[in-house]
């Protein structure tokens, strides 16, 4: 079982409303803050958002299970085709 619950109003008034000083803590090196990890396949890469209605949406989502890839995919190989179009290399 655990001992007797103590509230922070109790623990004030027994220490005479005053904090206990803490112990100094070991300086360490500045660390930068934790950033979430980009995938290898991101690397160099940046985002293009698009939007589309629900129905465009879910029509893409079937093409690219009917096709056994991935929306990514169809996007890049639509850029190449309009890149191609217009005379530009297709380097999505």
């Amino acid at each position: 079982m655990a001992g007797p619950k103590t509230d922070l109003k109790d623990a004030l008034q027994q220490s005479g409303g005053k904090v206990p000083p803490t112990e100094p803590e070991a300086k360490e090196k500045a660390v930068p803050p934790v950033s979430r990890q980009q995938s290898l396949s991101r690397v160099g890469k940046k985002p293009v958002t698009v939007y589309y209605g629900k129905e465009a949406h879910l029509q893409l989502k079937i093409l690219a299970a009917e096709q056994d890839t991935t929306i990514q995919q169809l996007h890049q190989d639509a850029l190449n085709a309009l890149f191609v179009k217009h005379g530009k290399p297709p380097i999505a």
